[in-house]
């Protein structure tokens, strides 16, 4: 089974509107493919959302009230328990059911 790792971009300073144009199409492009693989990587989803609101991991563990270490476990899961999926959601202000629900919404399509 694939798995879609999306590369890094750095194009330039983060005030580049060329630069949030293309991460903007590399979001869209990596919920199509996982939506279409039925394979979401929410650790992934979560570490891309944190970089794109240019926050730290620092910042983040104490947001969830836990260490950076499990953190970086986060960002390495395949799945993630409900309730902390929820406080990572409101820690930053994303939706990420939002992926799951996507993807239901493709299969019921196929």
């Amino acid at each position: 089974m694939k798995v879609y790792q999306s590369p890094m971009l750095d194009i330039g300073s983060k005030r580049n509107g060329s630069r949030l144009f293309l991460l903007s199409v590399q979001e869209a492009f990596a919920k199509k493919t996982m939506a279409e693989n039925n394979n979401i990587n929410i650790g992934m989803a979560i570490r891309e959302e944190l970089k794109r609101q240019e926050r730290s991991v620092a910042w983040f563990a104490r947001k969830l009230g836990t260490s950076r270490m499990a953190c970086y476990r986060i960002f390495e899961s395949y799945s993630i328990d409900t309730y902390m999926l929820l406080k990572i959601s409101r820690a930053l202000n994303h939706d990420f059911f939002a992926l799951y629900s996507d993807s239901m919404k493709c299969e019921d399509i196929m």
